[in-house]
């Protein structure tokens, strides 16, 4: 398949970081003018996956205080995560695949994502439907694995992980590189993930990640420092590897 292909998660903290906005059309543009149309012309190919955003966490918290059962909170999470890839498709007409992959789609993911994918479009976009019990971290790693791409390249509201939560202690050090069982430890060996849970990769997805020889890479929103991501330069965030 296309080896000239990019993996990338873009997290819902980036694309819908509250419901006043709904929706942040201003940084898809950026992305589209920035990433997108320069690295199309050098030959890439794109593989995005979103996540839900304050919508999610939104739908997910109402049905919590009334003790909705997680199923359904799991479900509403996933289809928030559509909204915000229908959302972006929108944006990108021109270059995404018609297809989004999403829900049941992941149970039959070789038969939507084959080798002739990408012979006509130069963006793929999908959300979230593999399984309740993860987010769309995990969707990515599939899509990975798929394609037989061995790197996901993660965007949050964080420029990489930390020892420490940044927003409590002031004295966190962003850590640039690490091994997988190191970031299972300062996870605490988490090994489920619930609705509205936020990791810097969440533990379902990490194991799978794990597993089969994916990395992570995590940055922020800087698309300068994304650029130096793609062109293999030095940069600021986290490799788990």
């Amino acid at each position: 398949m296309e080896s000239k292909i990019l993996v990338i998660k873009i997290g819902g903290s980036i694309l819908c970081p509250d419901l006043t906005d709904s929706f942040n059309v201003p940084f898809v543009i950026e992305f589209r003018d920035q990433i997108l149309h320069p690295y199309i012309a050098k030959g890439y190919k794109f593989v995005i996956t979103v996540g839900g955003g304050q919508l999610a966490r939104k739908f997910q918290g109402r049905l919590k205080e009334f003790s909705i059962s997680e199923r359904y909170q799991s479900r509403v999470g996933i289809i928030s995560t559509l909204m915000n890839a229908v959302c972006f498709q929108s944006v990108i007409p021109e270059i995404a695949h018609q297809r989004i992959i999403a829900l049941d789609d992941y149970l039959q993911i070789f038969k939507f994502v084959n080798s002739k994918t990408f012979e006509k479009t130069h963006v793929l976009l999908s959300c979230g439907g593999y399984k309740a019990e993860s987010s769309t971290d995990m969707d990515a790693v599939l899509l990975a694995m798929r394609i037989g791409v061995n790197r996901v390249i993660s965007i949050k509201n964080i420029d990489g992980i930390y020892d420490l939560d940044p927003r409590v202690y002031p004295n966190a050090r962003l850590i640039e590189e690490m091994d997988w069982e190191k970031y299972m430890q300062i996870i605490n060996f988490a090994n489920s993930h619930n609705p509205g849970d936020s990791w810097a990769i969440d533990p379902v997805a990490s194991k799978e990640a794990m597993e089969n020889n994916i990395d992570f890479v995590v940055v922020g929103r800087d698309l300068e420092n994304l650029k130096k991501v793609l062109d293999g330069k030095k940069f600021i965030g986290s490799t788990v590897k």
